[in-house]
């Protein structure tokens, strides 16, 4: 994705490719609410904002086709007033349309790392390749993934309605770290209800719908939502069963289906994304996930990989792929929930797995040696890039 491109410090989110009437009309406005603050005329200030965030807001919602562009202006409109609290969910709403052009992405993804390290608290990474979008806990079926607004690449759900849709953004990093959505992906995964898991998500989803920018969004992301069922409804099921008996393939680098014995015969991109969706399985599912920046951005780079090399068939591009291993390297060692297997991977040349009999289960070993085998496969793809 060009997001993790090296980014050009001289493009500004005022350079964003707009028509020259309405960035013309955007540049002035956010010219006057800029002198009316520093004189200490907020009402007025505020006034002059409201007017333009709704003229762009309503044209959004009338022309559906100037939607995108209409966000733009409105992130023009936040960065020249230095409103980075309005910014920044703008920013994230429109890297995650998948609207925006390979230039536009760019410049917003810059935008948004820029907001991100004048705030810190905001959670976006400081070290790693820029543009990540959050990631979503899907409700339906708890697995993570990268859009809201489109299906779930696991399950096809999507949200229909507009507390759905708010629920879901209550149900990613915008509300929640990664540790805790792995936990509500858990409790989700074996049945148990979403509102049992999260007693207060429709309270806070319905909170968050009471400004009318936040239910913009919402209707906005809605309207994406229609737009892209039928067009990116990319399945992971398909890309992880074998093409004959329709079981789930247990090992990227395999060559025979483990049920009914037939080739394989999985491309590059595919040992890829089989690879990158068993590491998350397990660490969905199986391993002790800690609160720890670099497990966190693990998980949310391996959710990000898989999602351009699904949606977009782009491959880890070397900044993602550099940055992966250093993740790797910081990391060193997970272990399986409970402690009953020790992955480490402090020499990623060496991937050992140590069995802790105190404290093993009878799937312990196994999930052990999965992980290893899945890391080795990973730290091959990273080291060489993906094969066509």
């Amino acid at each position: 994705m060009v997001s993790f491109w090296k980014r050009d410090s001289s493009r500004k989110i005022s350079d964003l490719p707009a028509s020259a009437e309405l960035r013309d009309y955007v540049l002035g406005q956010a010219g006057k609410v800029s002198s009316l603050q520093v004189l200490g005329r907020n009402a007025e200030a505020s006034e002059i904002l409201a007017r333009v965030e709704g003229t762009l807001l309503s044209r959004a919602k009338q022309t559906p086709q100037i939607s995108t562009e209409c966000h733009l202006l409105l992130a023009v409109l936040y960065s020249e007033c230095g409103l980075n609290s309005k910014l920044e969910p703008v920013l994230k709403f429109l890297l995650e349309s998948s609207a925006l052009t390979k230039e536009q992405e760019l410049i917003v993804a810059g935008a948004l790392q820029n907001v991100r390290r004048q705030n810190p608290q905001s959670g976006g990474a400081s070290s790693g390749p820029e543009g990540y979008t959050d990631v979503y806990c899907c409700r339906a079926c708890g697995r993570l993934h990268n859009y809201v607004s489109m299906p779930c690449p696991h399950c096809g759900w999507m949200p229909k309605d507009e507390v759905r849709v708010a629920e879901s953004i209550m149900l990613s990093t915008s509300a929640m770290s990664i540790a805790d959505l792995v936990r509500v992906g858990r409790s989700l995964a074996i049945g148990r209800k979403v509102d049992e898991v999260v007693p207060n998500l429709k309270s806070s989803a319905e909170a968050f719908l009471e400004t009318r920018e936040n239910s913009d969004i919402v209707d906005s992301v809605l309207k994406l939502g229609q737009e892209n069922v039928a067009k990116n409804s990319h399945s992971m099921r398909v890309v992880t069963s074998c093409p004959a008996c329709d079981a789930r393939i247990v090992c990227s680098g395999g060559t025979h289906c483990h049920e009914c014995g037939k080739p394989l015969n999985l491309s590059g991109p595919l040992i890829a994304l089989n690879c990158f969706d068993l590491l998350l399985a397990l660490l969905e599912t199986r391993v002790e996930v800690s609160p720890s920046n670099s497990v966190s951005e693990f998980i949310r780079l391996l959710v990000r990989m898989e999602s351009n090399l699904l949606r977009r068939q782009e491959p880890p591009t070397k900044a993602e792929r550099d940055y992966c291993l250093k993740l790797l390297n910081d990391i060193g060692a997970l272990q399986d929930k409970g402690g009953g297997a020790v992955v480490d991977f402090s020499k990623l040349s060496k991937i050992k797995v140590y069995v802790v009999k105190s404290h093993m289960t009878p799937e312990s070993e196994a999930y052990g040696v999965m992980l290893s085998v899945e890391l080795e496969q990973l730290v091959r793809l990273m080291e060489s890039g993906v094969p066509h």
